[in-house]
């Protein structure tokens, strides 16, 4: 199927971007431990993997240890360096080179998401990240794009957003771009293709990874 060439790229993260459960949750939960986190808040938190960062933090920490453990969870993730999701260089390659605009868009901190980026030599490939500090919304709420549909029209002149591509691995992301713009799905999270399915995502738009999703590039 020919798809046009999309205005801009917006991405999740965790799990879209970068593979946060394989790479980032047990180092998480350890170091919460390390801070004193009891394990009966440790296995709440990993049966709602996905919560915005600082209140992930704040459900398992006391007050007085939470800057100290985001300082040094900081060091720890610049000692121990995520794996990319497949094809993730690769798609944002693609994008600068078909000068087509990436933000990320979070619920994670931008700190730490910067981080990652600069820790896989990927930071300058993506134009603007908004992290959990940068947006009072969180998905599914569909205000949280607000901000990269602004910066969008202002930077770059975008004003067709309902051609922009948000790429995402869960159905809290398609339900945040709700009709927004075009919606793509990756399976590098927990969601099935059946799911996304059900969700009324086109099976054309149902990707194996990001790999896949770079035809989308490609495409005109």
């Amino acid at each position: 199927m020919t798809h046009n060439l999309p205005t801009a790229i917006l991405l999740d993260f965790d799990d879209t971007l970068i593979a946060t459960s394989h790479s980032r949750r047990g180092l998480f939960f350890d170091h919460l431990r390390l801070f004193g986190a009891s394990e009966a808040s440790i296995e709440r938190l990993a049966e709602r993997w996905g919560l915005p960062f600082p209140e992930m933090v704040r459900a398992a920490l006391a007050a007085d240890t939470r800057e100290n453990f985001v300082l040094s969870y900081i060091e720890l993730m610049r000692r121990h360096p995520p794996a990319p999701c497949p094809g993730a260089g690769e798609l944002l390659r693609t994008a600068r080179r078909a000068d087509v605009p990436v933000a990320v868009v979070s619920s994670s901190s931008r700190q730490l998401i910067e981080v990652d980026l600069v820790t896989l030599g990927l930071d300058s490939l993506v134009n603007r990240i908004y992290g959990v500090e940068d947006v009072p919304f969180v998905k599914p709420d569909p205000r949280v794009l607000d901000p990269a549909r602004r910066y969008l029209g202002e930077e770059f002149g975008i004003r067709a957003f309902t051609e922009a591509l948000f790429v995402g691995d869960s159905l809290i992301d398609h339900a945040a771009v709700g009709g927004a713009c075009r919606f793509a799905a990756v399976l590098s999270g927990s969601c099935t293709a059946e799911e996304f399915l059900a969700a009324g995502v086109a099976s054309e738009y149902i990707f194996h990874s990001l790999e896949d999703v770079v035809s989308l590039l490609s495409a005109t």
